[in-house]
């Protein structure tokens, strides 16, 4: 049985030769862990990112710091009106 069968079958209490498990990298494991590519919490130590904000490291940290935001489309947002008081009805 191969361990995506074991999983399944554990998973759903269908009577598994054994349970599923999840060993440290150097045992056996019937899981394979994967995650978003890049990772989302990736921040760069320098350098101007894809939105725009410039960041700088000062070397304490493995993360950098924004230093500039992107503010050149500021002039082009427009103000929109937005209602302030609801008016309930029954």
């Amino acid at each position: 049985m191969t361990p995506r069968e074991i999983v399944k079958r554990t998973i759903r209490f269908k009577n598994p030769p054994r349970l599923a498990y999840d060993l440290p990298p150097e045992y056996a494991n019937d899981f394979h862990w994967v995650g978003p590519d890049p990772n989302p919490d990736h921040r760069p130590l320098r350098g101007r990112d894809e939105w725009g904000a410039i960041w700088r490291n000062i070397g304490t940290s493995n993360h950098g710091e924004v230093k500039e935001y992107l503010t050149r489309f500021r002039t082009s947002i427009t103000r929109k009106r937005v209602r302030t008081s609801i008016t309930l009805t029954k």
